[in-house]
């Protein structure tokens, strides 16, 4: 490997839930319920919405997004033609790019896809969390993520 990457320091495969640094059991990703993470604010997202099936697509409003995020499990959709709940169901195509201060995410357990160059070049993401559910990670998700070395991946990956 080069001088200029670094290698991935921790790969979990988890075989059931995930328990968070304060003991906190995430089963199959959920964050409601009983457990202390919530959902970031929706207003730090940029949604995609696909009409059809009531699916939606999130990135990031701004690459100034920072710190450790929680992308959330489903969404209101108010000013569009079919307004109501969207599942989210994928990461935006180069959605977080370049959110250089991005620095932890949480998938919910509604992601079934990481589309392409979603985080590439969030230089400071160090951590992330990939639900059950996840099918496809596409072509530079990850690319230009130097200092990525925490990645949870499920077993259906």
């Amino acid at each position: 490997m080069s001088d200029n990457k670094k290698d991935i320091k921790k790969l979990n495969i988890p075989d059931e839930d995930v328990v968070n640094e304060n003991n906190t059991t995430i089963k199959n990703m959920t964050y409601y319920g009983d457990t202390n993470i919530v959902p970031s604010d929706e207003s730090l997202f940029l949604f995609s919405y696909m009409d059809a099936n009531m699916t939606a697509r999130a990135g990031a409003n701004s690459t100034d997004i920072s710190g450790d995020i929680v992308i959330p499990y489903e969404i209101y959709a108010v000013g569009i033609e079919a307004e109501g709940i969207y599942k989210v169901t994928a990461t935006r195509p180069d959605g977080f790019e370049d959110c250089k201060n991005l620095t932890g995410v949480i998938l919910p357990y509604s992601i079934t896809s990481i589309k392409s160059a979603t985080f590439r070049n969030c230089t400071n993401l160090k951590s992330i969390t990939i639900p059950k559910g996840i099918k496809t990670i596409d072509l530079n998700a990850f690319s230009g993520c130097e200092n990525l070395h925490e990645i949870t991946i499920p077993k259906t990956v």
